[in-house]
């Protein structure tokens, strides 16, 4: 799961402290899958542009 270090001033993206160069799959769990499992939240699937 991805921590944000919330409420520290500085702040890393996710987007940029995940490296691109992990698997799609992998990146997804990361970046909420993990968290939407664990906590029992769903997550709203999103349209991406092509």
């Amino acid at each position: 799961m991805f921590s944000s270090d919330y409420p520290h001033g500085d702040f890393d993206s996710p987007y940029d402290a995940v490296p691109e160069s992990f698997p799609v799959d992998l990146r997804r769990r990361l970046l909420g899958e993990n968290a939407s499992r664990l906590f029992r939240i769903p997550l709203r699937l999103m349209a991406v542009a092509a």
